[in-house]
C-alpha cells in the first residue's frame, strides 16, 4: 500500500515537471539572451565601429545595452550604455568617435558588449581590434641610372592621413643594417610624394661590382620612420675598347693669304686650303703655299671621291681609315643650285675622339682664317693647336677646329647645305 502511494506521488511530480517545461519555466538559462560579436567596421587611424547581434528567442525583457573598452584585455577604462526596452533580438553597434572619443593610432583595443536583463548584466566574449597607423608609409621603387660607380635610389611616400613630414633621407652601406652614411633634407609635406637620390650627388662615387644596402626614412613628430632595407649591385668596371685610337694631326702644307689678294678667296671661301692641299704634295710639311697659283688648275683631276651624301650618313669610317694611312681627307659641304655647287671645303687632318665609337667632334679640320699675310705653319703653332681643335668654329682662337663645329658653322653660314663630299688626293 505504501509502495503504491510513493509511485503515485512520483507520477504526479513527473506530470508537473512536464507541464512546467512546456510553459518555458524550466531551461530558462538555455534560452536566455546571448550576444554574438560581429566584425569591426569603419576602422581608421583614430576611429572604429564595434558591432554585435543580441539573440533573444526567450523574449526576455532587456533594459540596457552597452560596451566596455580598454587597451588591456579584461581591464576596462570606459563603460558606456543606453537604456532600452526590448523583448526581441536586435543588432547593436557603437561608433567610437561618438560614444568614446578619438582613438590612438596603431593601438590595440579590447572590448565587449553587455545587456541588462532581470537586473543582471550578461556579457559577450571579448573582442579586439587595432587602429591603423597614421604614419606615412614608404614604398621603395628600386634603382635607376645604375653604372659601375653610380646609382639612383627611388621611393614613394604615401600619406593618406595628411600628417606633417618634416624630413626625408636615406642610409647606405655595404652591410645590411651597418650604414656608411646618413643623408637627409628638411621638407614640409602633408600629402603623398616621391623622393629619389643620385649617389654621385648625395653620397659620392660608388665602388664597382659592389653590393650596397639602403633604406629611406622620414621624420614625423620628431620621430624617424624607416622603409624596408633593399640592395643593389653596381656594374663591373666597363671594358675600355680602343678600336679607334688617337691619330695625331698630319702636318701638311698650309696656305696663307698673300698681300695681293684681289679676289679675297682665302678670306671669303677658304676653299683654297683644299685646292692647295690636293694640288701640291701634301706630304711636304712646313711649306706655306700661295693659293693663287693653284686656282688655275682643275683640282678634280687630283683627287678621288670616297663619299658623297648627306651629313646624317657621313662615312666617318672612311675618314678614319685614310687618316690612319697618313692621308688627310678633303671635306666639301655644299648644295647644288642651278647646276652650280655652292659651299665650302677644307681638310681633315687628325682624330682625337671616342676610342670605342667614331664621332664627328673627334676629327680635326685645318682651316684658313682672315689673318692677312701671316705664315701660320710654324712648328710651334702646329704643336700648340693642331691636336687641340677648338669647339667653336666662329670664335676659335686657332685654325684647327672640330669637324662637327665646322659643319655646323658652314651649314649655317651658307644656308641649307645638303651634301658632304669626302675626297683624298691622287699623285
Amino acid at each position: 500500500m505504501k509502495a503504491k502511494r510513493i509511485l503515485s506521488t512520483l507520477m504526479v511530480l513527473i506530470i508537473l515537471v512536464s507541464m512546467i517545461s512546456a510553459a518555458g519555466i524550466v531551461s530558462a538559462d538555455a534560452a536566455a539572451p546571448s550576444i554574438t560579436l560581429k566584425a569591426v567596421t569603419n576602422l581608421t587611424n583614430n576611429n572604429a565601429q564595434i558591432n554585435a547581434t543580441v539573440n533573444n528567442s526567450s523574449k526576455a525583457k532587456i533594459t540596457k545595452v552597452g560596451f566596455q573598452l580598454g587597451t588591456k584585455s579584461g581591464s576596462w577604462t570606459t563603460t558606456k550604455s543606453e537604456n532600452i526596452n526590448r523583448t526581441n533580438g536586435f543588432n547593436a553597434w557603437y561608433l567610437m568617435s561618438k560614444w568614446y572619443g578619438k582613438l590612438k593610432s596603431n593601438q590595440t583595443y579590447y572590448y565587449r558588449f553587455f545587456i541588462t536583463t532581470g537586473g543582471k548584466n550578461k556579457y559577450s566574449s571579448i573582442g579586439s581590434f587595432k587602429t591603423k597607423s597614421d604614419t606615412p608609409t614608404i614604398t621603395v621603387n628600386g634603382v635607376t641610372n645604375k653604372t659601375h660607380n653610380n646609382a639612383q635610389i627611388n621611393a614613394k611616400v604615401s600619406n593618406p592621413y595628411k600628417v606633417k613630414v618634416t624630413k626625408v633621407g636615406f642610409q647606405i652601406g655595404t652591410k645590411s643594417g651597418t650604414w656608411l652614411a646618413t643623408k637627409s633634407e628638411p621638407i614640409s609635406k602633408t600629402s603623398d610624394f616621391s623622393t629619389w637620390y643620385l649617389m654621385s650627388k648625395w653620397y659620392g662615387s660608388l665602388k664597382a661590382n659592389t653590393t650596397y644596402y639602403y633604406r629611406f626614412f622620414i621624420t614625423v613628430g620628431g620621430k624617424d620612420y624607416y622603409s624596408s632595407i633593399k640592395n643593389f649591385k653596381t656594374d663591373p668596371v666597363p671594358v675600355t675598347t680602343n678600336n679607334y685610337p688617337k691619330i695625331n694631326a698630319l702636318n701638311i702644307s698650309r696656305i696663307y693669304q698673300p698681300k695681293n689678294d684681289p679676289y679675297m678667296y682665302c678670306l671669303k671661301l677658304s676653299t683654297a686650303t683644299a685646292y692647295a692641299y690636293v694640288y701640291k704634295n701634301y706630304r711636304t710639311a712646313g711649306k706655306d703655299i700661295d693659293y693663287t697659283s693653284t686656282m688655275v688648275n682643275n683640282w678634280s683631276t687630283h683627287n678621288k671621291q670616297v663619299y658623297n651624301g648627306t651629313r646624317s650618313k657621313l662615312n666617318l669610317q672612311s675618314i678614319y681609315d685614310n687618316l690612319k694611312k697618313g692621308i688627310p681627307v678633303v671635306v666639301y659641304y655644299y648644295k647644288n643650285t642651278n647646276g652650280y655647287n655652292y659651299g665650302h671645303a677644307s681638310v681633315i687632318i687628325g682624330y682625337n675622339g671616342n676610342t670605342s665609337k667614331l664621332e664627328e667632334k673627334g676629327f680635326t679640320v685645318m682651316e684658313i682664317k682672315n689673318q692677312g699675310n701671316v705664315k701660320l705653319n710654324s712648328k710651334k703653332y702646329f704643336t700648340d693647336y693642331a691636336n687641340s681643335p677648338q669647339s667653336d668654329y666662329y670664335s676659335a682662337k686657332s685654325c684647327y677646329v672640330r669637324l662637327d663645329s665646322w659643319l655646323n658653322y658652314i651649314g649655317k653660314y651658307y644656308g641649307n647645305l645638303t651634301t658632304v663630299r669626302l675626297s683624298i688626293p691622287t699623285k
